[in-house]
């Protein structure tokens, strides 16, 4: 019987454990994806007082604004309508952004392009960010399995070693 029990908690404890190991899709981000691709390239051309084609990337309502065109260069939800996206892909040197500068990466238009598609949310300053509990790593399965049936004690001793150890396990070190 003891057998069993043991199994049991050993098959939750696994199925649990194993969750971390499925793909998933995550959000761009606004602050550490969008936000520095726009600074490096945009910026100087399209924020402040430097407006050119009236459409300025400074701040959420100005870039979904209408331009000059007379409609928003960013249509959220639809990167394929939005000239945001187009003139990155475009192949006439007068409309081609940035203008008379060295053209974007696959990736960094790939990063855009997906931002566009989500929505185009604008992330607010890390200091404006309500703070939150993180989610404290356990470590992977084998590591746990070994410390649950006392082969292995582990080192960690309170939650910051916790994430030292993850890191360890995420550089193969």
């Amino acid at each position: 019987m003891r057998n069993w029990y043991i199994l049991g908690i050993f098959s939750i404890f696994i199925a649990t454990s194993c969750s971390q190991f499925q793909d998933k899709q995550t959000a761009i981000d606004y602050n550490t994806q969008v936000k520095p691709i726009i600074n490096k390239n945009c910026i100087s051309c399209h924020g402040g007082v430097k407006k050119q084609g009236g459409f300025s990337l400074l701040f959420e309502q100005e870039a979904k604004a209408a331009t000059k065109s007379g409609k928003p260069a960013i249509i959220p939800g639809h990167p394929e309508q939005s000239s945001f996206i187009q003139r990155l892909h475009s192949k006439d040197a007068e409309e081609k952004m940035p203008y008379q500068r060295p053209e974007l990466n696959k990736e960094e238009i790939k990063i855009l392009t997906q931002w566009v598609k989500e929505g185009a949310q604008w992330g607010d300053h890390w200091a404006y960010k309500k703070l939150t509990q993180p989610e404290v790593p356990k470590g992977n399965v084998w590591t746990q399995w070994k410390r649950w049936i006392g082969l292995s004690s582990g080192w960690e001793e309170n939650y910051l070693d916790y994430f030292v150890s993850a890191e360890h396990q995420n550089q193969n070190l």
